[in-house]
């Protein structure tokens, strides 16, 4: 007799699958083999045998263990490759069977198990041949609860295939739970998203049935207990390996989900900075530019970022560009060239053409500093063509060509700024002839800019739609937390002009931008118009009908002043004014706090300052004077007044009221000039000077920054413009050559703690040799010492520590050098080498050797042999030395009092430019 058909879906346990294969299998009856289909004839059921075959019926008790959505989200991460991967598992392996037949006594044989086909209902009885009838239930998706399996007892019957027999009509195909193959509806083929419904429809009818059929045991099944647990000891539960399929499955899964990998994905922020892979790092590749000139900070930076400033146009600096930066260039440049006895004053063109052509080839053709100088020097010089023999006159020196460079910077970043400026006037779609006449063409700084765009969004904020319009890139502030608060100068000015006091102001008789052209040119372009009433009766006038309403004339004066004064006071030609007399003319004051008082003594290094008293601000500068009063201001131990000296005050004063009154002789007119110098006052209080001593704050800080930094610049030039060791008299040494070193050190000399290490470091710049000894007293010691001098091919022995006892060491050492001790001239212990042994700077030398790259290039030395690698390095190229340092430059003290109030970013542009000159300068060795 024929076993019933049986398949196992994966990742279930043998018996289940057989019992899910009765589960899912479709309608049929009772065939035996060779019987002829004949659908035209079904036998009728009847209670017997409906009885008969829900006591064999098989259910799955195990399958609902796992939670259904834990299930769907699985079988989404494995869709694509669940067809392959069931197709593979569809088969029994052959070990799997001869286990089983081992375990039962059974013959099984192996045949691709295949989709159940309805077949029509026979009368012919079961074969003889058949030891037992052959099973098939015939059912529907309808009627899976109604129509039970028929009981099996053989365990046999689990894996006896004999499905070959029946034959695959497609037209009795039903809706299986093996098979996962592309089926096709109406002959054509379907696709994936098909498919996937079909199957989460099985799916969904699968746990329909089971959660219907879960109170049933498995002795119902037709197994007995003995069998199942046979079955379990051999194939065991089908779940013991679900965690390498799990982990497969996920990482097949995120291999389809992160096709784009970047190096973001996988290396961290750091390394990829390190290896210059960043996005900005590419987009500088890909510019034919040099490097340095696509930065806007130092390239040592660890955080350096790339500019994204347009090219400027030749145009530009041809007509504007030259003028801006040459009278911005050097005080000494302003005396020798444009003062009335200046030693040049006759070649001011000259030049104004040597900084035009500076500013081409930097901006234009994008040539490096270092470059010009070497190989334009002569665009850059003046010759006398009627005396040849007369020297060569110099106009700018290579610190001044950097000068130009950073102030191109600027004046790209003005050019771009009053474009922008520009596009935004235009949006307004406004004619205002005193912007384009007056207030454009003298814009010739950023401040100028801020100050006009402000200008422009207080005078057409109506206007105005977006005010983003008037921010610039880097004007944006940070966000602070949104809090009550009274309304600021401008709100109460917009106030006040929608209101009626308006029309009061303009009786004042002059707008304000009159006033201004008036001032700026220091003549009456433009004359009041008197009122024939005083102030108060002609307030009186707006005032609000309303008793309850309605403003005293003093306070609708008050208001009408304080619309003139912000109109006067936010105008960009009166700001700017009052900037240069503050750059000219203020002077700096400083008075201690009660704590400064008691803190700053006369060795403290604020006590200079502690009593400052009107310095001239042209005094103030050339110094670091100004930081430290800033940073004692910061520790609030002194209070800094920046002004103008009262007489030069006094002067601004009355230009501006003179500018604003009125020359008739008569009383209402002399009561109109008080209230315009009321307002002259506060616009003098209230805007127009505060505005300037924060400038000057700034403009002072700046300055004295760049001076500190290119001070700290100009020591390093000192420190690489070295060459390596060199000395003819002692050996055969080449200028140019780079010398074989011998480093010695007992790093603090404590004898108890630290030894000797001795470094030899070849003229290639490979370590070839180190040893470790006690002390250079002990013969043996002493003797290992001579010979590693003897065996090496040195040209200098170089001697370092971290204490004063490095002398005792460099004593000792020339000692065995000269092979005679140095107290007893007569005595000799051993040969003598003409060797010279000297001490050089270690402060490099001491940031090596505890530097991770040391670990990395010497992971095997000591601290102190580390040391004597940088000593010996040091001695063979102190440029490169101070080159390989990086970022961690800034670490050496170059200005000991002063360094340390500079910011590190200014600081490394200095330095930066110094390693760039010398390394020009000197050349590289690119074997």
């Amino acid at each position: 007799m024929a076993s019933p058909v049986s398949a196992y879906p994966p990742e279930d346990d043998p018996m289940q699958g057989a019992a899910e294969e009765e589960e899912e299998e479709g309608e049929g009856d009772i065939v035996g083999p060779g019987e002829p289909d004949d659908s035209s004839e079904e036998e009728e059921e009847d209670a017997d045998e409906e009885r008969r075959i829900r006591e064999g019926f098989i259910v799955d008790e195990d399958e609902d263990d796992e939670d259904d959505e834990e299930e769907r989200k699985r079988r989404k991460r494995r869709k694509k490759h669940h067809r392959r991967r069931r197709e593979e598992e569809e088969d029994l392996e052959e070990d799997d069977l001869d286990l089983l037949e081992e375990n039962t006594g059974g013959t099984f044989k192996k045949s691709r198990l295949k989709r159940l086909v309805r077949r029509g209902a026979s009368e012919s009885p079961p074969t003889a041949s058949s030891s037992r009838r052959r099973a098939v239930v015939e059912s529907s998706d309808e009627d899976l609860d109604d129509d039970p399996l028929p009981k099996v007892q053989d365990i046999q019957q689990i894996w006896d295939d004999q499905r070959d027999e029946f034959d695959d009509d497609a037209d009795g195909d039903i809706d299986d739970f093996i098979e996962y193959d592309d089926e096709e509806e109406g002959g054509m083929p379907m696709d994936e998203r098909a498919r996937e419904e079909r199957r989460k429809e099985r799916r969904r009818q699968q746990q329909e049935f089971r959660r219907k059929s879960r109170g049933a045991h498995p002795e119902l099944a037709g197994i007995d207990a003995n069998a199942w647990a046979e079955i379990h000891d051999v194939f065991g539960d089908g779940h013991e390996y679900d965690w390498a399929l799990v982990a497969d499955e996920e990482a097949e899964y995120e291999q389809e989900t992160q096709k784009d990998m970047t190096l973001q994905n996988v290396f961290e922020p750091s390394e990829i900075r390190e290896h210059l892979l960043t996005e900005d790092d590419n987009l500088i590749r890909a510019r034919d530019t040099p490097e340095r000139m696509q930065l806007t900070t130092s390239s040592l930076s660890e955080a350096a970022s790339i500019s994204l400033h347009q090219t400027i146009i030749a145009e530009d600096l041809n007509k504007d560009g030259a003028r801006w930066v040459t009278l911005r260039l050097s005080p000494e440049k302003q005396k020798e060239f444009f003062s009335a006895n200046g030693a040049y004053q006759h070649l001011q063109g000259e030049l104004v053409m040597a900084v035009t052509f500076a500013l081409r080839a930097m901006f234009v053709e994008e040539y490096e500093v270092p470059f010009i100088w070497t190989h334009r020097r002569d665009y850059i010089s003046h010759f006398d063509v009627n005396d040849t023999r007369s020297p060569r006159l110099e106009l700018l020196s290579l610190p001044e060509l950097w000068r130009i460079y950073a102030l191109g910077q600027k004046y790209r970043s003005l050019v771009e700024r009053r474009n922008a400026l520009s596009a935004s006037y235009r949006r307004l779609g406004v004619t205002d002839t005193y912007y384009t006449d007056e207030i454009f063409p003298a814009i010739d700084s950023v401040e100028l800019v801020a100050d006009t765009s402000e200008w422009l969004l207080m005078k057409y904020k109506d206007k105005k739609e977006n005010v983003a319009a008037f921010r610039f890139h880097d004007d944006d502030e940070a966000e602070v937390e949104k809090k009550h608060k009274m309304p600021s100068r401008i709100s109460a000015y917009e106030l006040a002009k929608k209101s009626i006091v308006s029309r009061l102001a303009d009786g004042f008789g002059i707008a304000s931008h009159e006033v201004v052209l008036n001032f700026v040119n220091e003549t009456r372009l433009h004359y009041v118009d008197n009122q024939n009433l005083d102030p108060l009766i002609y307030a009186e006038q707006f005032a609000d009908p309303d008793p309850a309403k309605a403003l005293a004339p003093e306070e609708l004066l008050r208001r009408a002043r304080m619309i003139i004064a912000t109109e006067l006071g936010k105008d960009p030609l009166l700001r700017d004014h009052m900037r240069q007399l503050f750059k000219k003319n203020a002077v700096v004051s400083v008075s201690p706090t009660e704590r400064g008082r008691a803190k700053i003594d006369e060795q403290h290094v604020y006590y200079p300052f502690k009593y400052l008293y009107n310095k001239p601000i042209e005094n103030v500068l050339g110094s670091s004077q100004f930081l430290y009063i800033l940073k004692a201001e910061q520790e609030l131990l002194v209070t800094v007044s920046i002004y103008l000296p009262p007489d030069i005050k006094a002067n601004f004063e009355r230009r501006l009221i003179d500018a604003f009154s009125s020359d008739l002789l008569r009383e209402s007119t002399k009561a109109w000039n008080e209230e315009r110098s009321r307002v002259v006052q506060e616009v003098m209080e209230q805007h127009l000077v505060p505005a300037a001593v924060k400038w000057t704050r700034e403009f002072l800080r700046e300055e004295e920054e760049d001076y500190v930094a290119n001070r700290c610049g100009d020591q390093l030039r000192k420190r690489i413009d070295v060459s390596p060791y060199y000395n003819p008299q002692n050996s055969p040494m080449k200028l140019g050559d780079t010398p074989s070193v011998l480093a010695v050190s007992w790093g603090k000399g404590d004898p108890q703690k630290d030894a000797i290490c001795v470094v030899f470091m070849d003229d290639g710049g490979h370590m070839r040799e180190w040893i470790k000894i006690d002390n250079l007293v002990d013969t043996e010691t002493r003797d290992e010492f001579i010979d590693i001098i003897r065996q090496r091919k040195r040209d200098v022995i170089i001697v370092g520590g971290f204490t004063t006892a490095t002398a005792k060491l460099s004593q000792r050492v020339k000692e065995i050098v000269s092979g005679h001790f140095s107290y007893d001239p007569n005595s000799t212990f051993g040969d003598s080498f003409d060797i010279p042994v000297i001490y050089v700077p270690d402060e490099l030398a001491c940031i090596y050797h505890h530097s991770p790259q040391s670990k990395v290039e010497f992971s095997s030395l000591p601290p102190n042999a580390r040391y004597c690698v940088g000593l010996a390095r040091y001695a063979q190229s102190p440029l490169n030395e101070y080159a390989a340092v990086g970022s961690d430059i800034t670490a050496l003290s170059f200005n000991d009092d002063n360094q340390h109030l500079v910011p590190k970013d200014k600081l490394l542009v200095a330095l930066e430019q110094a390693l760039v000159d010398i390394v020009n300068k000197v050349g590289v060795d690119i074997n």
